[in-house]
């Protein structure tokens, strides 16, 4: 389960640091459309977090809810690129763009959360009581390495697709 936190942590960071980035150079978007899509994703997580999860925690087994959370993040994961194809038409709807990148940032706080919630009960309830303290530490203690080294990954990886031509290299580049 350590691995697991480890990977979230360098997901988040590389999403976090590449969606901006993304939707500015690849759509176009100016600092408050980005800044819309972020705060769309920032509320998403607040209402989720309050008044939805708990609900899903209380009614769900852990693993169902991290199973699905995962599946979903993978085809959030690869919708944010697929996005930039509406873009090329020539002739596209900003407002049906924007709308797809808020839908798109949302669900990705809100299923990332869910990944995240499981996975620190699967390591609290892997170790007896007394040894809790201990694994919480390292797990976090890896996961804080990670997040250092999300954005590093995510500028390589920016750099490397500048370099890119074609429709469909944004699925190399983005995570």
């Amino acid at each position: 389960t350590i691995f697991v936190i480890m990977c979230y942590a360098m997901f988040s960071m590389l999403w976090n640091q590449l969606a901006p980035i993304f939707v500015a150079q690849s759509l176009d978007f100016n600092s408050t459309q980005t800044g819309i899509m972020m705060a769309f994703g920032s509320a998403c997580l607040s209402i989720f977090t309050f008044f939805v999860q708990p609900y899903f925690l209380k009614r769900y087994r852990y693993k169902g809810l991290s199973i699905v959370s995962s599946i979903c993040l993978w085809f959030v994961v690869l919708g944010m690129p697929t996005i930039s194809l509406l873009k090329n038409d020539g002739e596209y709807n900003f407002y049906l763009l924007l709308a797809c990148t808020c839908v798109l940032h949302g669900s990705k706080y809100m299923f990332a959360s869910i990944l995240f919630v499981t996975t620190l009960c699967y390591m609290n309830n892997s170790v007896p009581p007394e040894h809790c303290g201990r694994v919480n530490g390292i797990g976090q203690s890896f996961s804080a390495l990670m997040r250092g080294i999300g954005p590093l990954t995510g500028g390589l990886i920016w750099s490397w697709s500048m370099s890119l031509d074609g429709d469909f290299e944004t699925y190399k580049a983005y995570p």
